[in-house]
């Protein structure tokens, strides 16, 4: 299993946390150590599902881990992404086991697909996209 360390401890966090539950479920893929966050609130959250808030996101300084920003705003991911200054390996898709992808899509670095999501045929996926729970992309 790969580390991995969620960035954000809001409601996209917790869902992506769910998420890595569900793909472990299946076949053990992540270690979460657990979330970072510059701002966190409701921590008691985090803690109802077993995680906790290991800091700020320069917690990632110089560590060896795979990340996953977990935020909903896109301009604030491309910055935490910048910040971060991390390889793009660091990144992986995570994509929930409910997710159905077409043979021929791409997905780029960083790329989260939620439960019941649908991408059909021939779609690129940028970097560091989210593909919300039941959508659908063609």
């Amino acid at each position: 299993m790969s580390d991995l360390v969620i960035v954000g401890a809001g409601g996209h966090g917790r869902e992506l946390f769910s998420t890595v539950q569900a793909i472990n479920t299946v076949s053990p893929t992540w270690n979460v150590l657990g979330f970072v966050d510059d701002d966190p609130r409701h921590v008691e959250r985090i803690d109802r599902l077993g995680s906790f808030v290991l800091g700020p996101i320069d917690w990632l300084s110089d560590r060896d881990v795979s990340v996953a920003i977990a935020v909903g705003t896109p301009a604030i991911r491309r910055s935490i992404f910048e910040r971060l200054a991390m390889p793009v390996d660091s990144f992986p898709a995570i994509i929930h086991p409910t997710a159905s992808i077409g043979l021929d899509v791409e997905l780029g670095h960083g790329v989260l697909v939620y439960e019941r999501s649908v991408l059909t045929t021939a779609v690129r996926v940028g970097d560091h996209t989210h593909v919300n729970v039941g959508c659908a992309v063609q």
